[in-house]
Protein backbone atom coordinates (compact mmCIF):
# COMPACT_ATOMS: atom_id res chain seq x y z
CA UNK A 1 0.00 0.00 0.00
CA UNK A 2 2.17 2.81 -0.98
CA UNK A 3 1.80 6.27 -0.16
CA UNK A 4 4.06 8.33 -2.36
CA UNK A 5 6.56 7.09 -5.12
CA UNK A 6 9.36 9.60 -5.40
CA UNK A 7 9.16 12.05 -8.62
CA UNK A 8 13.02 11.75 -9.52
CA UNK A 9 14.51 9.22 -7.58
CA UNK A 10 18.27 8.44 -8.02
CA UNK A 11 19.73 7.30 -11.44
CA UNK A 12 19.84 4.42 -12.14
CA UNK A 13 23.18 4.20 -13.49
CA UNK A 14 25.50 5.45 -10.44
CA UNK A 15 28.82 5.71 -11.06
CA UNK A 16 31.49 3.67 -10.06
CA UNK A 17 32.36 3.65 -5.79
CA UNK A 18 29.27 6.14 -5.88
CA UNK A 19 29.28 7.48 -1.43
CA UNK A 20 26.34 7.66 0.09
CA UNK A 21 26.28 8.55 3.76
CA UNK A 22 23.57 7.41 5.47
CA UNK A 23 21.72 9.85 8.17
CA UNK A 24 20.31 8.72 11.80
CA UNK A 25 16.57 7.74 11.03
CA UNK A 26 14.28 10.39 12.94
CA UNK A 27 11.94 8.73 15.02
CA UNK A 28 8.15 10.52 15.52
CA UNK A 29 5.08 10.25 17.20
CA UNK A 30 5.58 8.14 20.10
CA UNK A 31 7.54 5.11 18.05
CA UNK A 32 10.25 3.58 20.23
CA UNK A 33 13.70 4.98 19.48
CA UNK A 34 15.06 1.52 19.72
CA UNK A 35 13.08 1.69 15.80
CA UNK A 36 15.20 4.06 14.70
CA UNK A 37 18.61 2.61 15.28
CA UNK A 38 17.62 -0.80 13.76
CA UNK A 39 16.33 0.79 10.97
CA UNK A 40 19.57 2.82 10.11
CA UNK A 41 21.51 0.22 10.62
CA UNK A 42 19.55 -2.00 8.09
CA UNK A 43 19.17 0.94 5.63
CA UNK A 44 22.89 1.24 5.88
CA UNK A 45 23.28 -2.53 5.23
CA UNK A 46 20.59 -2.82 2.21
CA UNK A 47 22.37 0.20 0.23
CA UNK A 48 26.21 -1.21 0.94
CA UNK A 49 24.54 -4.42 -0.99
CA UNK A 50 23.80 -2.12 -4.29
CA UNK A 51 26.20 -2.17 -7.21
CA UNK A 52 28.68 0.62 -7.95
CA UNK A 53 28.09 2.51 -4.33
CA UNK A 54 30.09 2.42 -1.29
CA UNK A 55 28.57 3.23 2.03
CA UNK A 56 29.64 5.58 4.87
CA UNK A 57 27.27 4.19 7.85
CA UNK A 58 26.29 6.12 10.68
CA UNK A 59 28.72 5.03 13.12
CA UNK A 60 31.36 6.23 10.73
CA UNK A 61 29.92 9.23 10.55
CA UNK A 62 29.06 9.93 14.20
CA UNK A 63 32.94 9.12 14.77
CA UNK A 64 33.99 11.64 12.73
CA UNK A 65 31.83 14.07 13.97
CA UNK A 66 33.70 13.61 17.19
CA UNK A 67 36.80 13.32 15.94
CA UNK A 68 36.35 17.03 14.53
CA UNK A 69 35.17 18.13 17.87
CA UNK A 70 38.23 17.48 19.37
CA UNK A 71 40.12 19.54 16.92
CA UNK A 72 37.32 22.74 17.51
CA UNK A 73 38.71 22.09 21.17
CA UNK A 74 42.08 23.20 20.09
CA UNK A 75 41.10 26.08 18.83
CA UNK A 76 39.96 24.93 14.90
CA UNK A 77 37.69 27.62 13.60
CA UNK A 78 34.14 27.03 12.66
CA UNK A 79 33.91 27.12 9.32
CA UNK A 80 37.23 25.17 8.48
CA UNK A 81 36.25 23.02 10.70
CA UNK A 82 32.71 22.21 8.97
CA UNK A 83 34.48 22.32 5.49
CA UNK A 84 37.28 19.77 6.38
CA UNK A 85 34.07 17.58 7.88
CA UNK A 86 32.19 17.93 4.25
CA UNK A 87 35.79 16.57 2.74
CA UNK A 88 35.94 14.09 5.30
CA UNK A 89 32.88 12.59 4.01
CA UNK A 90 33.43 12.85 0.91
CA UNK A 91 29.94 11.89 0.03
CA UNK A 92 27.73 12.20 -2.74
CA UNK A 93 24.35 11.25 -1.85
CA UNK A 94 22.69 11.83 1.65
CA UNK A 95 20.49 9.01 2.73
CA UNK A 96 17.34 9.88 5.57
CA UNK A 97 15.00 7.96 7.32
CA UNK A 98 11.74 8.59 8.77
CA UNK A 99 9.73 6.73 11.19
CA UNK A 100 6.23 7.90 12.62
CA UNK A 101 3.58 5.90 14.89
CA UNK A 102 0.44 7.12 13.29
CA UNK A 103 -3.28 5.16 14.23
CA UNK A 104 -3.09 2.67 11.75
CA UNK A 105 0.13 1.55 12.38
CA UNK A 106 3.96 3.46 10.64
CA UNK A 107 4.52 5.01 8.39
CA UNK A 108 8.02 4.78 6.80
CA UNK A 109 9.82 7.51 4.91
CA UNK A 110 13.22 7.59 2.54
CA UNK A 111 14.91 10.46 1.20
CA UNK A 112 17.79 11.08 -0.55
CA UNK A 113 20.21 14.61 -1.19
CA UNK A 114 22.67 15.51 -3.33
CA UNK A 115 25.43 16.57 -0.33
CA UNK A 116 27.50 18.45 -3.24
CA UNK A 117 24.52 20.71 -4.14
CA UNK A 118 22.36 20.76 -1.32
CA UNK A 119 19.49 19.70 -3.14
CA UNK A 120 16.46 16.69 -2.87
CA UNK A 121 16.77 13.72 -5.76
CA UNK A 122 13.87 11.47 -4.08
CA UNK A 123 11.75 10.71 -1.86
CA UNK A 124 9.74 7.34 -1.02
CA UNK A 125 6.93 6.67 1.84
CA UNK A 126 4.69 3.45 2.80
CA UNK A 127 2.49 2.29 5.36
CA UNK A 128 2.92 -0.52 7.50
CA UNK A 129 0.42 -1.56 10.08
CA UNK A 130 2.12 -5.27 11.39
CA UNK A 131 4.26 -5.33 14.09
CA UNK A 132 6.92 -3.16 13.99
CA UNK A 133 9.91 -5.83 13.48
CA UNK A 134 8.35 -6.18 10.27
CA UNK A 135 9.53 -2.66 9.13
CA UNK A 136 13.23 -3.99 8.71
CA UNK A 137 11.52 -6.33 6.03
CA UNK A 138 10.04 -3.27 4.43
CA UNK A 139 13.43 -1.13 3.79
CA UNK A 140 14.42 -3.45 0.90
CA UNK A 141 12.28 -2.42 -1.46
CA UNK A 142 11.78 1.04 -0.53
CA UNK A 143 15.69 1.58 -0.97
CA UNK A 144 15.27 0.24 -4.33
CA UNK A 145 12.27 2.12 -5.28
CA UNK A 146 14.74 4.83 -4.14
CA UNK A 147 16.98 4.06 -6.64
CA UNK A 148 15.26 3.53 -9.95
CA UNK A 149 13.01 5.27 -11.44
CA UNK A 150 10.96 2.47 -13.50
CA UNK A 151 8.03 0.93 -11.61
CA UNK A 152 9.06 -2.45 -9.74
CA UNK A 153 6.84 -5.40 -8.88
CA UNK A 154 7.20 -8.71 -7.07
CA UNK A 155 4.51 -11.98 -6.82
CA UNK A 156 2.39 -13.09 -3.96
CA UNK A 157 1.75 -16.93 -3.15
CA UNK A 158 -0.98 -17.62 -1.36
CA UNK A 159 -1.40 -21.36 0.26
CA UNK A 160 -3.24 -23.27 2.36
CA UNK A 161 -6.51 -21.18 1.41
CA UNK A 162 -9.79 -23.32 0.88
CA UNK A 163 -10.56 -23.92 -2.72
CA UNK A 164 -12.72 -20.95 -3.91
CA UNK A 165 -11.42 -18.70 -1.08
CA UNK A 166 -11.14 -14.69 -2.57
CA UNK A 167 -7.52 -13.64 -2.74
CA UNK A 168 -7.66 -9.46 -1.71
CA UNK A 169 -4.45 -7.39 -1.84
CA UNK A 170 -5.34 -4.21 -0.38
CA UNK A 171 -8.98 -4.79 -0.88
CA UNK A 172 -9.00 -5.40 -4.51
CA UNK A 173 -9.35 -8.90 -5.55
CA UNK A 174 -6.39 -10.46 -7.08
CA UNK A 175 -7.29 -13.79 -8.06
CA UNK A 176 -9.64 -17.41 -6.22
CA UNK A 177 -7.91 -20.32 -4.18
CA UNK A 178 -5.44 -22.14 -5.37
CA UNK A 179 -4.56 -18.99 -7.41
CA UNK A 180 -0.89 -19.60 -7.73
CA UNK A 181 1.38 -17.08 -7.94
CA UNK A 182 -0.40 -13.52 -8.58
CA UNK A 183 2.41 -11.01 -9.95
CA UNK A 184 2.72 -7.57 -10.83
CA UNK A 185 2.23 -7.16 -7.65
CA UNK A 186 3.89 -3.43 -6.90
CA UNK A 187 6.89 -3.38 -4.49
CA UNK A 188 6.39 -2.53 -0.80
CA UNK A 189 3.80 -3.27 2.12
CA UNK A 190 0.27 -4.33 1.32
CA UNK A 191 -2.54 -6.01 3.11
CA UNK A 192 -3.27 -9.44 2.45
CA UNK A 193 -6.89 -11.21 2.99
CA UNK A 194 -8.13 -13.79 2.65
CA UNK A 195 -12.63 -14.15 1.91
CA UNK A 196 -14.21 -17.27 2.64
CA UNK A 197 -18.41 -18.05 3.27
CA UNK A 198 -17.25 -21.37 5.82
CA UNK A 199 -14.46 -19.49 7.22
CA UNK A 200 -13.30 -16.40 9.43
CA UNK A 201 -11.87 -13.80 7.28
CA UNK A 202 -7.88 -14.28 7.35
CA UNK A 203 -5.87 -10.61 7.50
CA UNK A 204 -1.96 -10.20 7.66
CA UNK A 205 0.07 -7.62 6.29
CA UNK A 206 2.98 -8.67 3.36
CA UNK A 207 5.95 -7.25 2.37
CA UNK A 208 6.73 -7.73 -1.20
CA UNK A 209 10.21 -7.55 -2.89
CA UNK A 210 11.80 -6.88 -6.18
CA UNK A 211 11.03 -9.84 -8.50
CA UNK A 212 11.05 -12.10 -5.56
CA UNK A 213 7.55 -14.27 -4.49
CA UNK A 214 6.23 -13.30 -1.37
CA UNK A 215 5.36 -17.00 -0.20
CA UNK A 216 2.21 -16.59 2.66
CA UNK A 217 0.84 -19.89 4.81
CA UNK A 218 -2.37 -19.75 5.69
CA UNK A 219 -4.66 -21.42 8.32
CA UNK A 220 -8.29 -20.39 8.09
CA UNK A 221 -10.53 -20.73 11.74
CA UNK A 222 -13.86 -22.40 10.92
CA UNK A 223 -16.57 -19.37 11.73
CA UNK A 224 -19.00 -20.46 14.85
CA UNK A 225 -21.84 -22.65 14.35
CA UNK A 226 -24.75 -19.91 15.52
CA UNK A 227 -26.31 -21.17 19.45
CA UNK A 228 -30.12 -22.70 18.97
CA UNK A 229 -32.05 -19.49 20.00
CA UNK A 230 -30.18 -17.42 17.12
CA UNK A 231 -31.95 -19.58 14.56
CA UNK A 232 -34.84 -19.07 12.88
CA UNK A 233 -36.83 -21.82 13.70
CA UNK A 234 -36.34 -20.93 16.92
CA UNK A 235 -37.80 -17.54 16.87
CA UNK A 236 -40.88 -18.55 14.35
CA UNK A 237 -41.84 -21.66 16.77
CA UNK A 238 -41.60 -19.33 19.84
CA UNK A 239 -43.61 -16.86 17.45
CA UNK A 240 -46.29 -19.37 17.25
CA UNK A 241 -46.05 -20.40 20.62
CA UNK A 242 -46.79 -17.11 21.98
CA UNK A 243 -49.47 -16.45 19.32
CA UNK A 244 -51.45 -19.54 20.22
CA UNK A 245 -50.92 -19.26 24.07
CA UNK A 246 -52.13 -15.32 23.70
CA UNK A 247 -55.66 -16.74 21.57
CA UNK A 248 -55.81 -19.26 24.15
CA UNK A 249 -55.85 -16.52 27.03
CA UNK A 250 -59.08 -14.79 25.37
CA UNK A 251 -60.75 -17.65 24.84
CA UNK A 252 -60.48 -18.50 28.61
CA UNK A 253 -61.42 -14.88 29.81
CA UNK A 254 -64.41 -14.24 27.22
CA UNK A 255 -66.23 -17.76 28.40
CA UNK A 256 -65.91 -19.63 25.65
CA UNK A 257 -64.30 -22.35 27.17
CA UNK A 258 -67.23 -24.70 27.10
CA UNK A 259 -68.72 -23.10 30.11
CA UNK A 260 -72.00 -20.20 30.85
CA UNK A 261 -70.98 -16.91 28.67
CA UNK A 262 -69.53 -14.37 31.04
CA UNK A 263 -69.19 -17.17 33.72
CA UNK A 264 -65.78 -15.49 34.46
CA UNK A 265 -67.18 -12.20 35.09
CA UNK A 266 -64.20 -10.14 33.41
CA UNK A 267 -65.16 -7.55 30.92
CA UNK A 268 -62.52 -8.11 28.60
CA UNK A 269 -63.28 -5.51 26.42
CA UNK A 270 -63.36 -2.47 28.85
CA UNK A 271 -60.59 -4.00 30.88
CA UNK A 272 -58.51 -3.71 28.27
CA UNK A 273 -60.13 -0.29 26.21
CA UNK A 274 -58.55 0.82 30.13
CA UNK A 275 -55.52 -0.76 29.81
CA UNK A 276 -54.43 1.24 27.08
CA UNK A 277 -55.86 4.39 27.88
CA UNK A 278 -55.13 4.52 31.41
CA UNK A 279 -58.65 4.10 32.42
CA UNK A 280 -59.97 7.31 31.12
Amino acid sequence: MTWALCAAAIPATATAAQKIAVLEVTVEGGADPVIGRQMTGRIAEVIAKRDGVSTIAPDDIRALLEKESEKQLLGCDDDSCLAEIGGMLGADILVKGRVAKIEEGFALTLNSVDARRAVPLGHVSDRWGGESIGLLELVDPLVDRLFTEAPLFGSVEVTGAEDGSRIFIDDEIRGTAPAGQMSKVPVGAHRLRIASDDHLPFERWIVVKTDKVTAVPVQLEDRPSSPFYATWWFWTAAAVGVAGAAVGTAFLLSGDGGGTPGATGVNVAVDADAAFTGGR
